[in-house]
C-alpha cells in the first residue's frame, strides 16, 4: 500500500498490478475522507485517487503550519513589546519623585 501514496505511477488497465491498485485505492480513499471534518472532504470528492487526495492534503497542511507558525511569531513579538513596555513603566514608577521635584525651571 505504500506505493499507493508514493511517487509510483499507476500502472495500466492491461498491467497484472492494476488490479489490486485499483483495489488499494478504492480502500484508503474512503479512509482518508472520512478522517476530515466533512467540510475539507466535500471539496476533495471530485479526486480519483488516494495519491490526489494526499498530495493536495499535504500542501494544504503545509501552508496551514507556514500560517500559524508565522501568527504565533506575530503574536510571541507583540507579546515582548508588552512585556518591555511594562518594564519600562514599572521602572518609571520606581523612580524617586523628589528627583523631579528638585529640578524646577
Amino acid at each position: 500500500m505504500g506505493d499507493l501514496l508514493e511517487k509510483a505511477p499507476i500502472p495500466k488497465d492491461d498491467d497484472p498490478k492494476f488490479e489490486t491498485w485499483e483495489a488499494e485505492n478504492s480502500m484508503i480513499m474512503p479512509w482518508l475522507v472520512h478522517s476530515m471534518q466533512p467540510e475539507i472532504s466535500k471539496s476533495l470528492l471530485f479526486l480519483s485517487t488516494a495519491k490526489e487526495i494526499w498530495e493536495v492534503m499535504t500542501f494544504i497542511f503545509k501552508e496551514l503550519d507556514h500560517y500559524q507558525q508565522f501568527t504565533v511569531e506575530s503574536v510571541a513579538v507583540q507579546l515582548q513589546k508588552l512585556i518591555e513596555e511594562d518594564e519600562n513603566f514599572a521602572f518609571l514608577a520606581g523612580l524617586n519623585p523628589e528627583l523631579d521635584q528638585g529640578f524646577k525651571f
